[in-house]
């Protein structure tokens, strides 16, 4: 693997762990945060590509694996909210904190 694309994999990595943190930080939508998470889980297995790419080939087996199992989360993490809109009316997470006691 050449410099250029070590340093492009890295940088795109971090670019996915920081933008995943200002969604969290800067928003109130559940959505956004679960997006933001889901960001920053994607940007750390893509650190992880780098390190295991470097070492061989059997490792895009092991990010193929990782990535599906991320998506599968997410899925299920959206089916959560849309169950919670649903019942709240609203995915803003101090309204539905509020409506909880």
């Amino acid at each position: 693997m050449d410099p250029l694309s070590i340093y492009l994999l890295a940088g795109c990595s971090l670019a996915l762990v920081f933008g995943g943190l200002a969604a969290i930080a800067a928003t109130r939508n559940l959505v956004k945060i679960v997006m933001g998470l889901q960001s920053i889980s994607l940007g750390a297995l893509l650190l992880v590509a780098l390190a295991l790419g470097l070492a061989g080939k059997e490792s895009y087996t092991i990010i193929l694996l990782a990535s599906s199992t991320a998506a599968a989360s997410e899925a299920v993490s959206i089916a959560i909210l849309i169950l919670a809109y649903r019942k709240f009316g609203t995915l803003d997470p101090r309204k539905i904190s509020e409506l909880r006691w």
